[in-house]
């Protein structure tokens, strides 16, 4: 509940889901869903299951992870540790969502030669 005040707080539409099932039958509903959180938990939402359903589902769609463990989260998802601090996991988010928008209009790609990261 916690995570979902925070995107609220900073103009995310959140659809919410129970469990696993739940999820599902929202992600496939006829609506605009730019980018999916699935927070992993067991007996509730098995991330594991869940993940390469939704990729098939609509392969364009971003899904970030909240796992314990980066190495427990499946190829198709983002893995974002549960413990991270809001600030991080919405930073994360708002690179996603630029992603899935494109660059701004003018904006230029650059590339850090120190590290190999691509920042806009």
């Amino acid at each position: 509940m916690e995570r979902r005040f925070l995107l609220v707080t900073y103009a995310y539409r959140v659809i919410a889901a129970r469990n696993t099932a739940e999820a599902l039958k929202a992600y496939i509903a006829p609506q605009s869903i730019d980018l999916v959180l699935v927070n992993d938990c067991p007996h509730v939402v098995d991330g594991a299951w869940l993940v390469p359903r939704l990729k098939r589902a609509r392969p364009d769609v971003s899904v970030l992870l909240l796992v314990d463990r980066a190495e427990s989260c499946p190829p198709e998802a983002i893995a974002v540790l549960r413990e991270c601090r809001p600030a991080d996991l919405l930073e994360q988010i708002r690179i996603m969502s630029q992603r899935k928008r494109g660059p701004r209009k003018g904006s230029q790609r650059v590339v850090k030669p120190e590290s190999s990261t691509v920042s806009t």
